[in-house]
């Protein structure tokens, strides 16, 4: 099998007659998102290229393309362009007359606000769009794999408190949270455009690669491979070389969902720290010291229901405490009186504990 991560999408076609035709140049990397999602959504591709409808277009710029692409404004000033050329194309093909086309060119009028809105919402980041945008920031060209992985290592070798935290509210769980499942929904977009493959042959030949199916293991090969595709994509439309770096050297910058648990605890005491003391490098102040034997003795003979015990005085109020406790106490002042002397020791050595226990939260 031929290893490719172009899909066949008409790309390369698209752009030499959106140059020769229309006197264009389309961003690249914007054209190759929009068509490769409009055709793993089920676009028909009989023109030569995917075939956006007004539901394919909201789906793809709403739902996929802001959790997937990592775009600058410039790239977003161009999408309503790629989109009336991509209309504009179709048309020539004879796939769309006058009356389809001019609706489809009102829903990108329409799809386009909100998508931009959609690309600016926090909660659409993952880990690869955030590392995208802040690498891009920094002047890194995106499409040199050795240039971010340079910024990858420096920007690990910051110190905790230099470097920039995701916008508000998001926490580092959320975009692992986010990322696992932007990730699972590629590949289900990918298991079911082999699926359409498989099924029935599109004139416009195979989307996908053609998977290694004799192979020994072919549904192993199927999942490597498809697995291998989502890389090469997420790769290509946010920064290259991010998924194989936050596989191995630079995992800890982007924890898996396994570790989220752990993440959201860390994270929340890191945010508690710098609001008090500002700086990671400071470390938290000492917990309070713990009593000596001298002040807990102290403490137990002050707390009041070690006296209480001692004395047989239970009301309820006290009973439901010691029973809460755990303390042994007597059923009744008579019942008390008999076998006082044989429980004392597991009445003073309950009663310490709690005490201790009590001391302890008024200390607090």
């Amino acid at each position: 099998m031929t290893r490719t991560n172009a899909l066949n999408t008409g790309r390369d076609d698209f752009l030499s007659w959106a140059t020769g035709e229309r006197g264009v140049a389309l961003p690249a990397r914007l054209t190759d998102a929009v068509l490769t999602m409009l055709a793993l959504r089920g676009a028909d591709r009989r023109a030569g290229v995917p075939e956006p409808t007004p539901g394919l277009l909201r789906q793809v710029l709403h739902e996929d393309l802001p959790q997937l692409l990592c775009a600058g404004d410039d790239e977003l000033d161009a999408l309503p362009g790629v989109l009336g050329t991509l209309a504009d194309r179709v048309r020539a093909a004879g796939r769309l007359n006058a009356k389809r086309h001019a609706r489809l060119l009102a829903a990108v009028e329409d799809a386009v606000p909100s998508f931009r809105r959609a690309m600016a919402d926090p909660t659409n980041l993952t880990w690869h769009r955030w590392y995208a945008s802040l690498l891009t920031a920094d002047g890194v060209d995106p499409d040199d794999p050795a240039a971010v992985g340079a910024w990858l290592d420096a920007h690990e070798n910051t110190p905790h408190a230099d470097r920039p935290v995701p916008p508000e509210p998001l926490h580092r769980f959320d975009l692992a949270e986010r990322t696992f499942a932007v990730r699972i929904r590629l590949g289900e977009a990918l298991l079911a455009a082999f699926a359409r493959d498989t099924r029935e042959a599109s004139p416009a030949g195979p989307l996908l690669p053609t998977p290694p199916l004799d192979d020994r293991r072919p549904d192993d090969a199927l999942s490597s491979e498809l697995e291998r595709i989502a890389d090469a994509l997420t790769d290509r439309w946010t920064a290259a070389g991010l998924t194989e770096a936050f596989a191995a050297r630079h995992a800890a910058l982007a924890p898996a969902p396994e570790t989220m648990p752990h993440v959201a605890l860390a994270d929340r005491m890191l945010d508690e720290h710098l609001d008090y003391y500002g700086d990671s490098s400071v470390p938290l102040p000492p917990p309070p010291a713990v009593p000596s034997p001298d002040e807990i003795r102290d403490l137990l003979h002050a707390a009041p229901l070690p006296a209480a015990l001692a004395a047989g005085t239970f009301d309820d109020e006290l009973r439901d405490v010691a029973e809460r406790c755990g303390l042994p106490g007597p059923a009744s002042a008579q019942h008390f009186s008999v076998t006082r002397s044989v429980r004392a020791g597991m009445v003073i050595e309950a009663s310490e504990l709690c005490a201790i226990n009590l001391a302890f939260l008024e200390q607090s």
